[in-house]
């Protein structure tokens, strides 16, 4: 199948660049689905997994439905490998919809939206700062239909856990104005899949995750032929996550493995202080699975050592 280009929205200038995002499809009609990468520019997992998609729809004929695979969804922040926009500091996953009229992230963010909400499934891609397990993030937004369509759909990908985050919740409040929601809020199904960084992100990680695309596209119709090595595992619920931060400086070096059932006073790793070289067992102080771990690093008062998720 061919792969190129099918459509360029113009974001703006910043001096005499343009911005754009590339839009690249394949098959036509419907049922339609759209894949982002790079919300945030410092996330680069997401591209080596689209990558993994696009080499098994090149090899394929003829698809019964539309994907539309959006590689770099926010070029000014992806320019410069960060998080947010070097133009005006903005979080373009903390934008709603954006405005037409706005800033330039914020045209930028109205722009992805206006596109996307002619999706009937949307699947973002996304990276934890640390070391995690393929998590779908369900934020449990939008009308009943929509949060069990979305459910399903992720259920056909098949993750290893499913963390739902009640965005109508105070305490995940900042999620309220994500695109996830904001699309859900607008009557399409959608969900982000989180997973390592790209330094940490192993060969079946990839696979597992452009894998559980394509169990989609075959959930929703696109894609007719079933899989030989299709993941169909029951995921992991998370309802609630606490993360463990350190209250020292020093070098922090792990002991636990993703997924690994704890229970207070687990050792989860060891933290040596800088100032006289002092080892000091970290531990766990409730009872659940490790859902997060930081590599081995020197870390600052303050920074997640690891966190633990609970049904």
């Amino acid at each position: 199948m061919q792969f190129e280009i099918s459509k360029v929205i113009n974001i703006g200038q910043v001096g005499i660049t343009q911005l754009e995002i590339p839009i690249y499809t394949f098959g036509q009609g419907e049922p339609v689905l759209g894949i982002t990468c790079y919300l945030h520019g410092d996330e680069t997992a997401g591209i080596y997994v689209l990558a993994n998609v696009v080499d098994y729809l090149k090899a394929h004929s003829y698809l019964f439905g539309t994907i539309h695979l959006i590689p770099v969804a926010n070029p000014a922040a992806q320019f410069v490998k960060n998080r947010l926009s070097p133009i005006d500091a903005l979080d373009i996953n903390r934008l709603r919809q954006g405005n037409k009229e706005g800033t330039i992230t914020e045209r930028n963010a109205f722009y992805l939206f206006e596109f996307l909400v002619k999706c009937d499934l949307v699947i973002n891609l996304h990276t934890f700062e640390m070391i995690s397990p393929v998590t779908a993030v369900f934020m449990n937004a939008g009308a009943e239909e929509v949060r069990n369509k979305t459910l399903a759909a992720m259920k056909a990908f098949s993750p290893e856990i499913i963390w739902i985050t009640d965005a109508l919740q105070n305490r995940y409040s900042a999620y309220q104005s994500t695109l996830d929601v904001t699309l859900a809020e607008a009557g399409v199904t959608n969900f982000s899949i989180e997973t390592s960084e790209i330094m940490f992100l192993t060969d079946e990680q990839i696979r597992r995750t452009s894998q559980g695309i394509l169990n989609v596209t075959q959930y929703m119709g696109i894609l007719k032929e079933s899989f030989s090595d299709q993941i169909t595992n029951e995921p992991q619920i998370i309802s609630q996550r606490k993360v463990f931060t350190a209250n020292v400086a020093g070098l922090w070096q792990p002991s636990v493995n993703l997924m690994q059932t704890v229970e207070p006073n687990t050792q989860v790793g060891i933290l040596t202080t800088l100032h006289n070289f002092e080892p000091q067992d970290i531990y766990a102080t409730d009872s659940g699975i490790i859902f997060q771990y930081r590599h081995r690093q020197h870390v600052a008062t303050g920074t997640s050592l690891f966190s633990v998720g609970y049904v």
